[in-house]
């Protein structure tokens, strides 16, 4: 078929690339391409040094050749390629459907410059082309890597790693000798509440919905918008007791004027002078890259140590946020805390992605929990006890809007710890947690297990018959790093409305709305909840054999 695409091997920075008029599809021309790279390693290192003596060859030939500015040279016309060899990557076009690059430089066979596999591990499976199985789409139709592909076959493109400051390695050598491990007991050895088991679900399954941004994360440098938004969701969803969904289903015939999606918000959040230094909910976030290589894990937390001492804090807890990885840092009466380099998207994509995911999580879950829904007989030792049965008031919060909800658990002691132990969701009051599975009931009705399954709307047709819930966060308010600590009054604040979960806009769909976030409630053992988990494989995860 005429499917128009283009082929690179990219050599020394430049790419060569070529034009292919008919059947580019992974299918064809990719399969075409792999077939050539050799799987035993003998083989394929004699092969990429013949390909590597091929370009310097091609390099020296090209280098005198006068291209000029003609117009008339048609296909592959300048010197046998597409262009003249730059460090311009083939792009995608109206006209050319797939490109694919061979990067002799990085080790790496990349699809459409997004989609990349170890040069030297491409996974052939039977048939040679198990790699096409390994490509797939987020719930926004962006074209990505499956989140199930194993860790081995993935290759995450990322840019080079800065140059780290001389003036934070030398705050980092100061410390070093005195610097003391913080445990992960420090975020382990407390029990989770059912507001922090939602919020892992939530952003471990907002990372998968928008996996396409996500996985090309660290080609954005930190201080971007698109980092920052990344970053700032993710941190957000992960602050438990701030996502929320309306009592009422999804209706397309609502009108939505006015309403705000969290992209929107986070772009003006973001379009402010921006910092890598910020206030959330009394904690430091920095937000860096490459934590992963030594110098710049040193750099950044000397970054921060250097900080907290121009603030003079006697304690301080800091996270250090690369979306690949995270580094907490506390510091008490000048003693100061680093734990081990946490893995984060980093240990992405793999067949158990959502419990490395969960893994990597637990640390910031930790330590944006709510301040009111922290030790509350340290916080009202002397707040008088509620002379009513649980049970009764659990059978009022059934009753409440998600607004009084809201309100219940701001009112006092006694209810604060009900709604911590109780959580909200849809129609449904969550009253435990038992595997994958919540357990929940219907105003005073017997107790069931439910299955959540996080969409976006586009997923879901009229047709479909499915009803899902609208999900809603209320956006942290978040503050520049300063001379001096933000008050008391601004822990732990929040913006005064709620806005749509939509982390990022699709890029292709017309409809920004489709890729709004929702989450459809399922009953275990109905049919609903096998029709969910059939519709979750098709659209995002299920790896087909080829």
């Amino acid at each position: 078929m005429g499917t128009r695409g283009l082929f690179a091997y990219r050599h020394r920075k430049k790419y060569y690339i070529k034009y292919n008029h008919w059947d580019s599809y992974p299918s064809g021309l990719g399969a075409d391409l792999v077939d050539q790279i050799p799987t035993d390693k003998k083989s394929f290192k004699a092969w990429l040094e013949s390909k590597r003596d091929f370009f310097d060859e091609e390099e020296e030939r090209l280098r005198d050749e006068d291209f000029g500015d003609d117009r008339e040279r048609g296909i592959d016309g300048f010197g046998g390629y597409y262009e003249v060899p730059s460090d311009s990557p083939p792009k995608n076009d109206l006209f050319i459907e797939w490109t694919y690059t061979i990067d002799l430089d990085d080790n790496a066979f990349t699809i459409d410059m997004e989609i990349s596999f170890p040069l030297d591990n491409i996974p052939r499976g039977q048939h040679g082309c198990h790699w096409i199985s390994c490509i797939g789409h987020d719930a926004s139709g962006d074209r990505c890597l499956r989140i199930t592909t194993p860790h081995e076959f993935a290759a995450i493109p990322s840019r080079l790693a800065p140059e780290p400051s001389p003036q934070d390695l030398a705050m980092y050598g100061k410390i070093e000798s005195n610097l003391k491990l913080l445990p992960q007991s420090e975020w382990l050895s407390q029990p989770l509440s059912l507001s922090q088991e939602f919020a892992l679900d939530a952003a471990a399954e907002v990372v998968k919905l928008h996996y396409f941004w996500f996985y090309l994360s660290q080609t954005f440098q930190p201080n971007r918008a698109k980092f920052h938004m990344l970053a700032l969701g993710l941190l957000s969803i992960a602050a438990d007791g701030l996502t929320f969904t309306p009592r009422k289903k999804y209706n397309s015939e609502d009108k939505r004027e006015g309403l705000v999606h969290f992209a929107s918000w986070a772009k003006e959040t973001c379009n402010r002078p921006r910092n890598e230094f910020m206030w959330l909910r009394g904690v430091l976030v920095y937000l860096t890259s490459h934590l992963d290589v030594e110098d710049n894990r040193k750099a950044s937390v000397g970054s921060v140590v250097s900080a907290i001492q121009e603030l003079k804090l006697d304690y301080c807890v800091a996270v250090l946020f690369s979306i690949n990885h995270i580094v907490v840092v506390k510091v008490v009466d000048g003693v100061v805390y680093e734990s081990e380099v946490i893995e984060l998207l980093a240990a992405l994509p793999d067949p158990n992605w959502k419990e490395r995911l969960i893994t990597g999580l637990k640390p910031l879950i930790h330590v944006f929990r709510l301040p009111q829904f922290t030790d509350i007989a340290e916080m009202e030792p002397d707040a008088s006890v509620s002379q009513f049965p649980t049970e009764i008031l659990l059978q009022v919060l059934e009753s409440t809007d998600n607004e009084t909800y809201d309100q219940f658990s701001k009112l006092s002691k006694t209810w604060r710890g009900i709604c911590k132990k109780y959580l909200r969701l849809g129609p449904y009051t969550i009253i435990g947690r038992d595997n994958d599975a919540f357990i929940a009931r219907v105003a005073n009705g017997p107790a069931t297990r439910i299955k959540l399954f996080w969409i976006c709307k586009g997923n879901l047709h009229k047709s479909d018959g499915i009803d899902c819930y609208e999900v809603y966060l209320k956006p942290q308010h978040v503050t520049e790093i300063r001379t001096e600590l933000p008050t008391q009054s601004e822990v732990g604040v929040v913006g005064g409305n709620f806005v749509q979960m939509r982390l990022r806009p699709p890029r292709y769909r017309k409809s920004t709305s489709a890729s709004d976030i929702g989450v459809v409630i399922a009953e275990e053992g109905t049919d609903l909840e096998q029709t969910m988990i059939e519709k979750v494989k098709k659209t995002m995860e299920e790896e087909v054999e080829v």
